[in-house]
């Protein structure tokens, strides 16, 4: 890969159709999560499998893009019987690919309408059947997208029809997507077809909001533990495929690295096997930034290094650039040659203060600034820094805020201006709390606790070693290598030592793992998947699947093959009765 002649000038991921209709002005590009979402969707639907999908928008809502053949239908801005579906079937009796017999079922349904306009309960089972029938015959050749937009003002008839139609789509490779404003309130019958969540349901959020609590909350439903989700999307390939990448996230957000590790392995390899290249791509870069939160340098690069080779990433400059930024970290530490990488970083700033993701652009800008400020490039900083003040005023999201709150407390740290970038990390970290970002609360905890101790007074100095305690234990939780370290290397210069030690190296021995884990961990060195384990051990495959977990996490290890290998290479096993 020449990576220097790599351009970060390419169309968004939402442009690249070119049976795309126009897109309106008002329109936002999707969101990782979002872009994911309907990758998975039209991967899952080109397997055979129906499916139908109501989405909650805000407005500016983003522009829907598909690869597949997409029928659009729009609900009238005045509610009229029928409206919705009549502009359906006006599209399918213009529709110069179909058959003529198809264009004309089509148009003698609408004459219909017209001419009858009655809603009774034995008219909307016999029009639902109608059109499912003629929407199941365009399907010869491809999996149809069905998308409706404007459902929270269409007449209550078309609702009806459409929500017995998708009661249909269990076979057909039919895909209905149903768009409404969440934030306008509506009266024709959507509520019920909501609340009976006889569709799947997803909220993509406005700009200014935390799209991924947001789009887990209606997936999943509310108040659903993190343990509960993974429970359930780890054994659905429609799931892995669907919620698997912004799961993966909010893993990622909340510390639980070790289950995010292993769910991502899933996702990938499913989303490989369907075809959804895109949620391929997305959970491996996301993996990448766990990896790089550990430490685990050449693994991360590795990661980075596939996504960056992705032909996705020719269409999302987003995600090539957080791949960058990730290699490049990666290669820093390893003492590898990184120019190239930052160039083409550098390329991609001028996208990047009016992007429609900020949860993906703001961290690698607050990097960006923190970097140059810690290694004393202090114009190259505030350059950096215009370009994250130039976003939050175009995006004002709890990631960019929390970005920008952590650059101004690098750049004042680096002037020694200690009680404004003490008041700037307390912003960071109520930020982060926000967003429930385990890792980026202990960093702006951590440099909270220094910038109190360089005030010096006994109050500060009180609250800083609390403050530094509270990040040293969550990084120590976590297993965040490369911040743990300078943690107590800034706590050194203090003649401090935090009160929660890192897990020192007897963590990661046999000691450290039971009895019966060291005896799961040698049949794992010989290969065996856990429903082989199971079978040896005479225990259940889930429980063989918790020590599997177990050991990870105690070893440090992001997969079943890097434990065998440190295994192998330490000799953990030695004595074992295995």
């Amino acid at each position: 890969m020449n990576l220097q002649s790599m351009q970060i000038s390419l169309p968004s991921v939402n442009n690249r159709h070119a049976h795309a209709p126009e897109v309106a002005p008002s329109a936002r590009a999707m969101r990782r999560s979002e872009a994911a979402l309907l990758d998975g969707l039209q991967a899952w639907v080109r397997t055979g499998h129906g499916l139908s999908v109501l989405i909650g928008v805000d407005h500016p809502g983003p522009a829907f893009t598909y690869d597949l053949p997409v029928l659009r239908a729009v609900a009238p801005l005045l509610a009229t019987p029928y409206g919705l579906l009549n502009d359906l079937l006006n599209h399918v009796s213009k529709m110069t690919e179909a058959r003529a017999a198809r264009r004309a079922t089509a148009h003698s349904l609408r004459l219909q309408l017209i001419q009858d306009v009655s809603v009774e309960e034995n008219e909307i089972d016999r029009l639902a059947a109608a059109v499912f029938d003629l929407l199941d015959g365009l399907i010869e050749l491809d999996p149809l997208v069905i998308h409706v937009e404007g459902l929270h003002r269409a007449d209550a008839a078309s609702v009806r029809v459409l929500r017995t139609m998708a009661a249909k789509l269990d076979q057909p490779s039919i895909l209905l997507v149903g768009v409404y404003r969440a934030d306008l309130p509506y009266t024709n019958g959507l509520g019920e077809w909501l609340n009976t969540r006889a569709a799947m349901l997803v909220d993509f959020a406005p700009r200014w909001g935390d799209d991924i609590a947001v789009f887990l909350d209606a997936m999943f439903g509310r108040k659903v533990p993190l343990n509960s989700m993974i429970e359930t999307v780890k054994n659905d390939e429609r799931l892995l495929l669907l919620g698997g990448v912004p799961l993966l996230e909010f893993c990622r957000r909340s510390g639980r690295w070790t289950e995010g590790l292993t769910l991502s392995e899933r996702v990938i390899t499913t989303a490989q096997a369907q075809g959804a290249d895109y949620v391929a791509v997305a959970a491996r870069l996301i993996r990448s930034q766990v990896l790089v939160g550990l430490g685990q340098w050449a693994e991360a690069q590795a990661e980075c290094d596939l996504v960056i080779k992705s032909p996705v990433c020719a269409h999302d400059r987003n995600l090539t650039a957080a791949a960058l930024w990730g290699g490049y970290k990666a290669r820093v530490m390893l003492n590898l040659q990184v120019r190239n990488l930052l160039e083409a970083l550098k390329r991609w700033r001028a996208y990047a203060r009016t992007s429609g993701d900020p949860t993906v652009v703001a961290p690698i800008l607050a990097d960006m600034v923190v970097h140059f400020a810690q290694t004393g490039q202090s114009n190259e900083a505030r350059a950096w820094m215009n370009d994250l003040e130039a976003l939050l005023d175009h995006a004002h999201h709890p990631a960019t805020q929390l970005a920008t709150a952590l650059s101004h407390a690098a750049l004042l740290t680096h002037g020694k201006d200690w009680r404004a970038a003490s008041g700037a990390y307390r912003a960071a970290a109520e930020h982060a709390a926000q967003l429930h970002d385990l890792l980026f609360e202990a960093r702006a905890n951590s440099g909270l606790a220094f910038a109190l101790l360089e005030l010096g007074d006994l109050e500060s100095k009180n609250e800083g070693r609390e403050r530094l305690s509270v990040a040293h234990s969550v990084l120590s939780r976590l297993n965040a290598k490369p911040d743990m370290e300078a943690c107590e290397a800034g706590a050194k210069q203090f003649g401090l030592r935090p009160r929660q030690r890192r897990p020192t190296s007897s963590n990661r021995t046999p000691g450290a793992l039971t009895r019966r884990e060291r005896e799961v961990l040698a049949l794992i060195v010989t290969g065996m998947t856990n429903r082989q384990i199971a079978q040896r051990l005479t225990i259940s495959e889930k429980t063989a699947e918790g020590h599997v977990g177990n050991i990870l996490a105690k070893l440090s290890c992001p997969s079943r093959v890097k434990a065998a290998e440190l295994a192998r290479a330490t000799g953990l096993l030695e004595g074992s009765a295995a």
